[in-house]
């Protein structure tokens, strides 16, 4: 590599900003991103990596990493001695999926193939079956107990009762119950070995959080009501403060006095603009260290003085990449980056004392074949402002030694609507991207993860309305920063994204050259009432996002702007695939607007 590439590649680095780009930083970035070089052609195949390792989990001391590698059959189970580098084979572990979890002393790891939980010794490899699953009762395994060493907690429902149970099972199958009664959402183990907090949802849809007082339940906090991933996050260990993520708009993680149900904010979230994906415990102490954002791109902020420094240190050596952070007891953390342009991920240990970092795995990352990181295109964390004045958040992938002005743009639209794009690798935008096409994926509002207002704004204008519009105004604002050429424009989606294809065709006939859409409704509306009627929590579900089935004008307005109302309006190519047995979006409907296209010439 020449030392002018060097450089490109660090100007490159230096333009790019994790952060949302302005449009200032963004023209700066796209235009570093031209002066690098091309990448070179590649088939899908080759940019379609299966992660080489798996599972890669840290002891609650800090010294052994598990991890999984791919051999006929299944996976080998192997560990790494992190002081001296020396690898061992565990086990061979013949299913297609797998999860492994460490005990709470260490001395064993649990592997889940969902069939099967099996109990591993690290210190001989001995291995016992700790459960068998029967997933049509329901079976699983919940959690390592944090209470005893060498024991996991399972769950199940009796078929005939509707019962369900929560039992502690040892490494050789000994099994304790330790609750019988309601489903639960979730629950938390106290010192005592014994259920602390329970999480549920009651006969009117209301998700409560319960705390053992004796044989009784106490209700000692509410989840918001429209803040579907509430969830219990810890307490303290004589039971006085609870610690949630919660919130009236954003997740955030709140702390709660179980007496007198006072919350308070932990943390600072200065600056956020997503969701709280999870809190970060260390072992043992469970004393929360982390909590892990997911937009821009995954980050964590501290929590505590050992989590601040941690933290800052991160978020200067990954500039680029997404972070998942295990802590341990020892003087090393386990860090996992991953991103856009690394789609097999790089495990490193942060040395909480020194601050430095160190790969590890690398060897074994290398058999799986990595793709450059120069192969693949750079993806942008964006946000632009709509033309209601609100700000919407996106990212764009733009092929790198182009200049950006000058490339088609494809839009990607995502299905739902109430999902996301994260800042991920996603082979179909490496593909496009490859051929040398811009991708912009809008996380328009009704999107989730930038909190519940952000996610029930549209209400129910899911015609050619303000969803539609968020699209629109990020295509726009592109096309004027210097990405994407106007007159070569597309756009695609699936089953809510096709639909959103449609209304792009139908009402910005001369914006869009072609469009792809994929299980698309012709008519929202109805598809939602047809959900509504299938599945009762999802019709609760449509409330609390701010859809009202019930709002004449505003199912009258989606009928009147919809493709199926106006396919005489099409006029650029349209390529339409759907499901002869799809149950959300009958494919009647497709084909009687395809010929509704058709008579249309």
């Amino acid at each position: 590599m020449s030392f002018k590439t060097i450089a490109i590649l660090a100007l490159a680095a230096a333009a790019f900003q994790p952060a949302v780009a302005t449009a200032e930083t963004l023209q700066q970035a796209i235009a570093a991103n031209a002066a690098l070089p091309a990448a070179p052609r590649m088939s899908s195949a080759e940019l379609s990596p299966r992660p080489y390792l798996r599972q890669v989990k840290l002891a609650p001391q800090g010294r052994l990493v598990a991890f999984l590698e791919p051999e006929a059959g299944g996976f080998s189970l192997k560990l790494l001695d992190t002081a001296s580098g020396e690898r061992r084979k565990l086990h061979s572990i013949a299913a297609p999926r797998v999860e492994l979890h460490w005990s709470r002393d260490g001395d064993m790891l649990f592997v889940d193939t969902g069939a099967a939980l099996t109990a591993v010794t690290v210190k001989d490899g001995a291995v016992s079956q700790a459960a068998s699953f029967d997933r049509a009762a329901g079976q699983a395994f919940v959690a390592v107990d944090p209470s005893r060493a060498g024991h996991a907690l399972v769950e199940e429902t009796d078929a005939a009762t509707k019962s369900y149970r929560v039992s502690r099972v040892g490494p050789s199958g000994t099994r304790e119950l330790i609750y019988q009664g309601r489903k639960l959402d979730q629950f938390l183990v106290g010192a005592d070995a014994q259920l602390q907090f329970i999480r549920y949802t009651d006969d009117k849809g209301a998700r409560l959080v319960a705390q053992r007082a004796g044989d009784e339940w106490k209700v000692v906090a509410t989840c918001s009501q429209k803040q579907e991933d509430c969830a219990i996050a810890g307490a303290s260990a004589d039971g006085k403060r609870l610690r949630m993520l919660d919130g009236e708009d954003r997740l955030m993680l709140v702390e709660i006095d179980t007496a007198s149900g006072k919350r308070k904010q932990l943390g600072d979230d200065a600056g956020v603009i997503s969701d709280i994906r999870n809190v970060v415990e260390m072992p043992s102490t469970h004393e929360p260290v982390l909590a892990t954002y997911i937009a821009p791109k995954r980050h964590v902020r501290g929590l505590n003085a050992d989590g601040r420094r941690a933290a800052s240190a991160i978020s200067a050596r990954f500039t680029e990449n997404n972070v998942s952070v295990q802590p341990a007891l020892g003087s090393a953390w386990l860090v996992e980056e991953s991103g856009p342009r690394t789609p097999q991920p790089r495990y490193w240990l942060y040395d909480r004392t020194g601050g430095g970092f160190t790969e590890i795995l690398a060897e074994e990352r290398a058999a799986g074949k990595p793709l450059p990181p120069q192969a693949l295109a750079r993806t942008f964390p964006l946000s632009y402002k709509a033309s209601d004045g609100a700000t919407v958040h996106g990212y764009v992938t733009i092929p790198a030694g182009k200049r950006a002005s000058e490339l088609p743009l494809l839009t990607m639209v995502h299905g739902g609507p109430w999902a996301r794009f994260d800042y991920g690798y996603h082979t179909l935008v490496q593909s496009i991207a490859n051929r040398g096409v811009a991708v912009f994926q809008p996380n328009f509002r009704s999107s989730v993860g930038h909190g519940v207002r952000y996610m029930s704004a549209p209400g129910s204008d899911f015609g050619n309305g303000r969803v539609q519009a968020d699209i629109i105004d990020g295509v726009r604002y592109l096309v004027a920063n210097g990405v994407g050429d106007s007159k070569r424009l597309a756009i695609m989606g699936d089953s809510f994204g096709g639909y959103s294809t449609l209304l792009a065709l139908t009402h910005h006939p001369d914006m869009f050259q072609f469009g792809m859409a994929l299980s698309p409704p012709p008519e929202f509306g109805s598809v939602m009432k047809t959900v509504a009627a299938m599945m009762p929590k999802e019709a609760e579900r449509l409330v609390n996002v701010g859809m009202d089935l019930n709002d004449a004008r505003a199912m009258e307005s989606i009928v009147a702007t919809s493709p199926a109302a106006n396919a005489a309006r099409v006029k650029r190519p349209l390529v339409i695939i759907a499901g002869a047995k799809d149950p959300m979006v009958p494919v009647a409907g497709v084909t009687a607007y395809v010929e509704q296209l058709k008579a249309a010439g």
